[in-house]
């Protein structure tokens, strides 16, 4: 398994609205993830693709922080990517988010060789 450092980032997002980030392995394995606000809930999907089909597993954790205090929720599994090259949707998180608060995601995804590809977003309204 290679570390963090060896993905090569194509984005990096400080969410203030929204805004997709996303990174790539070595292997082409792609990921990112897009958060969908509504309202004082957003949602983010994370996503997958690669060159080739391949069974990726993948864990989606967000915090936010807030006047009432922290919290934390966790979603992952796994999915099979069939097709080359086309988005494959990974599981949907909700989180209640108020106008101070902050919250960070972040989405780790393996390929089969198990190097880990990391996309993070965050929104700090301060």
């Amino acid at each position: 398994m290679t570390s963090g450092s060896a993905f090569a980032p194509i984005a990096a997002a400080l969410l203030l609205g929204a805004a997709t980030a996303g990174a790539a392995g070595s292997d082409g394995l792609k990921a990112w993830l897009e958060p969908v606000p509504r309202g004082n809930v957003v949602a983010f999907q994370g996503y997958v693709t690669a060159p080739e089909p391949m069974v990726v597993r993948y864990r989606l954790r967000i915090m936010r922080i807030g006047s009432g205090g922290r919290s934390a929720t966790s979603q992952g599994g796994q999915v099979q990517i069939m097709h080359p090259d086309e988005p494959t949707p990974l599981s949907l998180t909700a989180i209640n988010v108020g106008r101070g608060d902050s919250y960070e995601a972040e989405l780790i995804a393996t390929g089969p060789g198990g190097e880990e590809v990391r996309v993070q977003l965050s929104r700090d309204p301060n």
